[in-house]
């Protein structure tokens, strides 16, 4: 009996990626520990102010669910809205595990309910991806105009990258090719489909454009509270430089949930707003235990309902 093979490249990277998700926690914990005394004499959380962080993340999840059903039905695959927003919600619970469980969950749901090819669906998640980098890199330009400190010039070289980016991504796509007849091709011409999704319905890239910067004030509110909480005030040019990062890791998920890594790049951004390491660590590390109880109340019976769905579409096909 034949072995199949290793891909000794896939297993390598993979525990990269859990070495690095649990160096991070660790580091995060370790540092929070540490500098606990430091904030803990100002920490003054209400009950208000919890049930308002908590009501911003349930409104970010509307409005990014918002998003993912006018980028489907722009392409006539009729998907609901409170539909969208359960999966999505799953999948944010299942991303908490290792190799982006979640993710591979909505790619997978869209297949089996509503026969979206796996190519397909990663155009349109692609789309929003280049919507949401080049909202996160005009956002926080804005924040450096009106913000001076040591750290500027490498966000202005970050930021101005990312816009360079996403403008190329838009404009060149248009000018790719590929050969129908091989497999690979076939692939991509479904992929570079649902991304060309963007030049034929300007108004709708723009109303998902809208819905990226309502995301933006939304987290925006959550940080200053946060922020508050800890006894910090914070200036809207800061937060234009804090909340879009972290908007966009959101969609990027690099570590389990980017445990660790959101603190820390919210903590390394808000040197650049003028402000402390440690105290834009403890924020983001008030605002991630709120959104992680969260996760778990409404992601568990999301995902509950994800997996019914697809068991039905299951049986239904056969």
């Amino acid at each position: 009996m034949n072995k199949r093979p290793t891909n000794n490249g896939a297993v390598a990277t993979r525990w990269l990626s859990h070495c690095l998700a649990a160096a991070l926690v660790a580091a995060l914990g370790y540092y929070v520990w540490k500098n606990w005394a430091k904030h803990s004499d100002s920490l003054d959380i209400s009950l208000s102010a919890a049930i308002l962080i908590c009501l911003c993340i349930l409104g970010a999840w509307l409005v990014n669910a918002a998003q993912s059903t006018l980028m489907l039905r722009v392409n006539l695959i009729r998907s609901g809205f409170f539909e969208n927003l359960l999966v999505q919600t799953a999948a944010i619970l299942g991303n908490y595990l290792p190799m982006r469980a979640g993710t591979a969950l909505r790619f997978h749901y869209f297949k089996v309910v509503h026969k979206v090819d796996y190519s397909l669906f990663g155009g349109l998640s692609a789309v929003r991806m280049v919507l949401l980098i080049l909202a996160t890199s005009f956002a926080s330009l804005l924040g450096l105009i009106a913000t001076e400190h040591e750290f500027s010039r490498t966000l202005w070289l970050l930021y101005g990258g990312l816009a360079a980016i996403g403008i190329s991504l838009l404009v060149g796509i248009r000018y790719v090719r590929f050969s129908p007849t091989s497999r690979l091709g076939a692939i991509s011409i479904r992929f570079v489909e649902g991304f060309a999704s963007i030049g034929r319905h300007p108004w709708e890239a723009c109303a998902t454009l809208g819905l990226i910067f309502v995301q933006f004030s939304l987290l925006g509110v959550r940080m200053a509270i946060c922020f508050a909480i800890i006894g910090q005030s914070i200036s809207p040019s800061s937060l234009l430089l804090i909340v879009p990062i972290a908007t966009l890791l959101s969609f990027l998920t690099i570590t389990p949930g980017n445990l660790g890594l959101r603190e820390w790049t919210i903590g390394a951004v808000s040197l650049a707003a003028g402000l402390d390491l440690s105290t834009g660590v403890f924020a983001a590390t008030l605002d991630r235990a709120i959104l992680v109880a969260l996760t778990f109340a409404i992601g568990g019976p999301s995902l509950w309902w994800t997996l019914i769905k697809i068991r039905h579409a299951r049986k239904s096909a056969n």
